[in-house]
């Protein structure tokens, strides 16, 4: 397609007559074309244009011969000159962003699906996880962080719900399913170990250099270690105790299972 000016748009099609009378020539009558750079040079000529055909080849090998073409020429109403390829302008970006926010994705809300699942497993085949080697101590700061990764990505609607769950006592509904969890198969919860793997722990651990050795923790923090450490010292309760008799016969999951 070329103007008076003697600049031109250069395109490929499988059907030049569909693509000019029924997809660029209305759009450009109408004011509404994709390709600002085409539409303004369309308005600024009346309307003067023609249409040449440069290249008459098989379908695969359109966007080749449309390189060529963009090559030789250097059309001045494309938006590329990279043949299969749209590059947008600042301005076009800075409007397709707004228009995009606050927008929910098309999918939220839905499953994965199985293809997309794979590609994502196969890209992540020897890739260095971003936090390999990072140990985040309890410090406030470190706290802060943590959160910081838990609520990126999140509307305001779901940081308010999730600051407003923080802290607060649990309903019945969480209370029972934790009860219902508590000693499941896979879940170590309420499970004592043996003295055989007590051991072996033990024997795996010697010789390792403790994560937060050296860091001085806040007062908060420490406040919270003397709490954990003397839930642990405290005589068990008489539920408690009923609760270990009840679980002391029981036969493990895992026993006979084969490694």
């Amino acid at each position: 397609m070329s103007f008076p000016s003697g600049n031109c748009y250069i395109g490929s099609s499988k059907n030049i007559e569909t693509r000019f009378d029924r997809q660029h020539t209305p759009a450009l009558k109408r004011g509404r074309h994709g390709n600002v750079k085409l539409q303004r040079a369309y308005d600024k000529n009346e309307g003067k244009t023609s249409l040449s055909v440069l290249i008459i080849c098989r379908e695969k090998d359109l966007l080749l011969y449309e390189q060529i073409c963009f090559t030789a020429f250097r059309p001045s109403y494309n938006c590329s000159l990279i043949a299969g390829r749209v590059e947008h302008t600042e301005e076009v970006r800075a409007k397709l962003s707004k228009a995009a926010k606050g927008r929910p994705s098309p999918r939220k809300g839905l499953p994965q699906l199985p293809h997309v699942i794979e590609a994502v497993r196969k890209a992540g085949i020897g890739r260095t996880p971003w936090n390999k080697g990072s140990k985040v101590p309890l410090t406030e700061a470190g706290i802060l962080a943590l959160n910081f990764r838990r609520l990126r990505g999140l509307t305001e609607k779901q940081k308010a719900a999730y600051e407003a769950k923080r802290g607060r006592e649990k309903t019945k509904a969480e209370k029972a399913y934790h009860e219902r969890m508590t000693g499941k198969p896979g879940n170590s919860l309420g499970n004592r170990r043996t003295a055989e793997q007590r051991s072996n722990i033990s024997e795996a651990m010697k010789g390792r250099t403790p994560w937060n050795k050296g860091l001085i923790e806040n007062a908060k923090t420490q406040a919270q270690l003397k709490a954990v450490a003397a839930r642990k010292q405290r005589p068990k309760t008489a539920a408690e105790l009923r609760d270990y008799e009840r679980r002391k016969g029981r036969i493990p999951w895992n026993k006979a299972r084969s490694t």
